[in-house]
């Protein structure tokens, strides 16, 4: 893409020697980023958002905050910087940070009004936030913050997450003068095991929880994710026992005397608070008015978020809680002329595993644009909170602890929520209610995503750990998409049932459970609708339970699709990637069983290697080669055709086909492996993906895939006989092997990489063609919104073309 000659002009002029020049050309203490705020009630707060930087801004082994927040008085405010993402290049540290500061209100400002802070390259010795003395003494007191249940038969359970086990367990998320979160792992235990059949179980749901600690408020944050995935595979304890159907009355967080608990999302099966000796039970789940229990089915999970505050400060948590302190990046340029760093600026064009550079959407109202996603979150918390059926795609009302999102098929159809980039109108409107629309879809679509598996310390659970080793080298010993299919080696069809025999005995079980068993997990072809709200949280907020179920949802797919037989007689399973490397090495450049299931599933696993730790990039790294190295082997030579795969309803199941939306997910989903993973440290193998990419992109412009008269894609056409004994259609492709359907809305992404990687001019010309007009940017910029998150990288680059 051409460069902005008069920026690169300023960045190569001449400096003087007494100023040192930081990351991305900037001098110390200039403005580089400026942060947008709707002001809260409280006169003085923690402002965090998420910040793009150039690359060595945060570097690993720093041990000063690198840049600094200015508060309203132009001085520089306590400054604290946490890892959202990271280069592919570790020493490159991290590309999109998390910045937290100590700010006032301006004085004569009244809450609610946009205000501007802006960040400075300007370094800052790291702190150490302190606790409230009173939320202190809370996380020391080891009877204090206990998650308590009971089961059919009476017998309680519990588990603890403050004192001795918080001081020394755990792992640190955030650590620095403003905000310290830690995260925890545990199973609710009984507190007096009972044998019989009528005892306990080894466990009810385990839990991750997430405190975390601001400094010097009166209150505690508390996220917290309860799963029935516990994978059975430490087979020392029973403490991870796997088990089906977990039951149990109510659930409640102990708290001292003077404590309130605020949700960010309020339900009906929250209950009130109950005296228990010395300390106050709060309800989380109440009890069900109708005497029956709540049923977690098989590796089902939810996730609340709290706040824990000391009577008299439920407002200020209740600001913290409801995001009221969540500023967001903007575009625009610094007093010294460059632009600021940005999601808009193209140095730091970080978003999404993609990397992309977002398009302004100066074109559009975004007073409109706030209002219809303040309207959105308004209209679903209130059917949240009354518990009540509602309008597509929340029809359910509340099943007991959930509220599902969509219809119970997994593969929900329609064009709805499938965006390759997401959350582009709430970073250009700095929503704040758009980003908590993104908090509340991800709670409901946990809800019917029954796909948790973690081991014992709480990681989730990975393919290493159900290989075994035979003559002929490593393999499973059961079968696994999505959730396990045949063999069972976490201990499911072993699991007690004596509580379930004696629910189901009493009349116990409730109304719902049929209702809540039915929801299947959303598939990998669909998996973007699960996985796309994590995403924005992640991006845009650091959330920490997006970011941890970004990497579990990876690890879903990576033991759905990985290298391995299944037995040691090298049963090959046809959903895994065993299946299309021996399909490439068979019959190698003739398209690959491939589309838009392994398309999700590698943008999500190139999102956790973006936010992940040292050691998922290490087991994920060599994975991804391989896949892309299968897919380089696979695509055609003939037409740069990646997908051949046979689909019985398509075409009448007369060939192996490939579908131009499909086609576009792969294209996309190669993007954010090449830029998350490979560009930079693997330049060999990022250029090979380039290209793969390039040629995908194009064969998809020319015949036989194109259709010139109507300037559109065919949606699906037969590449050739019905399975691998039929040669490709390299020359001529049969009438019979084309449906009526085209496409224009898909190509849109495809073109903006190909140009980007080739700047061959015939991907302008095709995409001047999909509107049939010679001036692009009037006709993309008067459809508004339209179709922006399909057109995302096309309009960026445009926009780009004209700067």
């Amino acid at each position: 893409m051409p460069c902005n000659l008069v920026l690169l002009a300023a960045l190569a002029a001449p400096v003087e020697a007494s100023v040192r020049i930081g990351a991305g050309g900037a001098a110390d203490g200039e403005v580089v980023a400026e942060m947008i705020l709707y002001l809260p009630q409280a006169s003085e707060f923690v402002l965090h958002g998420t910040l793009p930087v150039p690359p060595g801004t945060c570097a690993p082994g720093d041990v000063d905050v690198p840049l600094s927040v200015l508060d309203h008085d132009g001085l520089p405010a306590p400054t604290q910087v946490e890892v959202v993402s990271r280069y592919p290049d570790p020493a490159d540290g991290a590309d999109v940070v998390e910045i937290l500061a100590r700010v006032h209100r301006p004085p004569a400002a009244k809450p609610g009004r946009r205000f501007i802070y802006q960040v400075v390259l300007e370094s800052q010795p790291a702190g150490q936030a302190a606790p409230h003395p009173d939320v202190a003494a809370l996380l020391d007191d080891s009877g204090a913050l206990q998650l308590r249940a009971t089961d059919v038969f009476g017998h309680a359970y519990s588990a603890p997450l403050a004192g001795e086990l918080l001081r020394t367990g755990g792992q640190r998320v955030r650590q620095g003068a403003l905000v310290s979160e830690r995260r925890l792992h545990l199973p609710l235990l009984p507190e007096a095991p009972v044998g019989g059949s009528r005892g306990t179980l080894p466990h009810l749901m385990g839990i991750h929880a997430y405190l975390r600690v601001v400094d010097g408020e009166p209150y505690l944050l508390l996220d917290l994710h309860l799963h029935n995935g516990l994978d059975g595979l430490d087979r020392t304890s029973s403490e991870d026992d796997a088990l089906n159907a977990i039951y149990f009355r109510h659930l409640d967080l102990r708290l001292p005397p003077g404590w309130r608990v605020l949700h960010a999302f309020h339900s009906p099966a929250v209950g009130g608070q109950h005296p228990s000796g010395p300390w106050v039970d709060q309800r989380l789940l109440d009890d069900l008015p109708s005497g029956d229990l709540y049923f977690v089915p098989r590796q089902a999970h939810f996730v609340r978020r709290l706040a824990i505050a000391r009577v008299g400060a439920e407002e200020r948590a209740l600001e913290a809680l409801e995001m009221r302190h969540l500023a967001f990046v903007r575009s625009g340029r610094a007093p010294s002329g460059v632009k600021l760093w940005s999601w808009w600026k193209q140095e730091t064009a970080r978003y999404f595993p993609q990397r992309q550079r977002l398009p302004r959407l100066d074109h559009v109202d975004m007073v409109e644009v706030r209002a219809k996603l303040a309207g959105k979150l308004s209209q679903r918390a209130t059917q949240v909170a009354q518990g009540r059926a509602g309008i597509y795609p929340m029809y359910s009302q509340r099943l007991g602890w959930a509220h599902p999102w969509g219809v119970q098929y997994g593969g929900m159809t329609g064009g709805d929520e499938i965006y390759i980039f997401d959350g582009l109108r709430t970073a250009a409107a700095t929503s704040r209610a758009g980003y908590r629309l993104a908090q509340l879809l991800m709670r409901a679509y946990v809800d019917r995503q029954p796909t948790a598996l973690y081991a014992r310390s709480g990681r989730p659970t990975r393919v290493e750990d159900v290989l075994w080793t035979g003559d002929g080298g490593p393999y499973t010993t059961s079968t696994f998409f999505i959730v396990p299919k045949s063999g069972d080696p976490f201990g499911f069809e072993d699991a007690p049932t004596f509580q379930t025999e004696a629910v189901q005995a009493q009349g116990l079980d409730p109304w719902w459970e049929e209702e809540l068993a039915s929801y299947m997990p959303i598939d990998f072809q669909h998996y973007i609708r699960y996985t796309r709200n994590l995403k924005i949280l992640a991006w845009l907020g650091n959330d920490s339970l997006a970011k941890a179920e970004l990497e579990a949802a990876a690890e879903v797919f990576h033991l759905s699709f990985h290298q391995y037989p299944y037995s040691q007689w090298g049963y090959v399973e046809s959903n895994g990637l065993l299946h299309r490397i021996q399909r490439a090495v068979v019959d190698p450049h003739d398209g690959l069983p491939i589309g838009r299931g392994e398309a999700w599933g590698l943008d999500v696993a190139a999102a956790a290697y973006s936010v992940g730790d040292d050691g998922f990039r290490e087991r994920a790294r060599p994975w991804l080669e391989l896949v892309v190295r299968t897919f380089e082997l696979g695509q055609s030579d003939c037409t740069g055709n990646l997908m051949a795969l046979h689909i019985g309803k398509a075409l009448g199941g007369r060939f192996l086909i490939r579908r131009a939306n499909e086609c576009a997910y792969l294209e996309s989903a190669l993007r954010a492996v090449n830029e998350s993973v490979f560009r930079g440290p693997h330049p060999g193998l990022s250029e090979a993906v380039d290209t793969m990419i390039a040629r995908s992109v194009r064969s998809g412009l020319m015949p036989p895939f194109w259709n010139e008269s109507e300037g559109a894609s065919w949606l699906t056409v037969g590449v050739s006989g019905p399975d691998w004994t039929f040669p490709e259609f390299c020359g001529e492709v049969p009438d019979s092997a084309y449906d009526e359907g085209l496409v224009q809305e898909h190509l849109w992404t495809g073109i903006a990489y190909a140009y980007e990687i080739t700047g061959h001019p015939f991907f302008l010309l095709r995409a001047k063609r999909l509107v049939d007009s010679g001036d692009l940017w009037k006709e993309l910029h008067a459809d508004g919104l339209e179709n922006v998150e399909g057109r995302a990288a096309f309009l960026a680059l445009l926009q780009g073309l004209y700067e």
